[in-house]
């Protein structure tokens, strides 16, 4: 018994401020998963060669091929992308080996090309992860729900060894990754909280700024402008006396 993932790894980009965004990459399949994932073929790939121009994808990071590119070729390709997946080759076997480098479930894909498909670690492109995985590839390391499965069924076995072991170690790995995951988290609403908060500071200091600056004082306003009409009456007065005594001494 086991539990099937129905969703997708892809990260999200929350923008927290301008030009600045936080990676929410919290996929199920990472939050809720108890050990690193490997994968073991099992077709000999020393004689494989590339046929055409390729493109895979492993963890969600799509990775070219060249054509004549040997199985030594892809591994270094694998091992120096962003992914975060160390490949090797079996060393009896000759067949690829993927395995991640923490908790969570892998996801490999032929993009382009049958690369993957010809050495025999996925069935055909029309197929899509994570359960599109030859028949033949062995698989280690599930979710924290088989963990919690696999306890149940050692218990009513009276699996002892199993319980004090493997099972009890999946548990403690599924526990840490998820506390880690929950930290992760924190720390994240945390930072996106102070961005918050600075924003909103940001925001009523430029408002209050620009009512400092640019609103207008409607009672200041109209208390000077009857100053001024004041003024204005007061001068015309006093020009009109001034210009009549003149003209009668004139006249006079």
């Amino acid at each position: 018994q086991n539990v099937k993932y129905n969703g997708n790894i892809d990260s999200n980009l929350v923008e927290i401020d301008e030009n600045k965004y936080l990676i929410n990459d919290n996929a199920g399949n990472r939050t809720f998963w108890a050990e690193n994932q490997q994968m073991f073929g099992s077709r000999d790939g020393s004689e494989w060669q590339a046929s055409g121009d390729d493109v895979i994808s492993v963890d969600g990071v799509e990775i070219k091929i060249n054509q004549g590119d040997n199985i030594y070729a892809l591994v270094a390709k694998i091992n120096d992308s962003d992914a975060a997946v160390k490949a090797s080759i079996d060393p009896i076997t000759k067949s690829l080996n993927l395995a991640t480098t923490d908790a969570r479930q892998l996801w490999i894909q032929d993009v382009k090309g049958n690369a993957f498909n010809e050495l025999g670690m996925v069935k055909d492109s029309s197929q899509t992860p994570p359960y599109n995985l030859e028949n033949g590839v062995r698989v280690s390391g599930g979710s924290l729900f088989d963990t919690v499965i696999a306890f149940r069924n050692a218990l009513l076995k009276g699996d002892q060894e199993s319980i004090g072991g493997r099972v009890l170690g999946s548990l403690d790995q599924g526990i840490n990754n998820l506390v880690t995951r929950l930290a992760k988290s924190g720390a994240e609403y945390e930072r996106a909280q102070l961005n918050a908060e600075r924003s909103s500071k940001l925001a009523l200091d430029v408002t209050q700024q620009v009512s400092r600056e640019g609103d207008l004082d409607f009672t200041k306003a109209v208390t000077d402008m009857k100053m001024l009409d004041y003024t204005n009456q007061a001068t015309l007065s006093q020009a009109g006396k001034m210009y009549s005594s003149t003209l009668l001494n004139y006249m006079r």
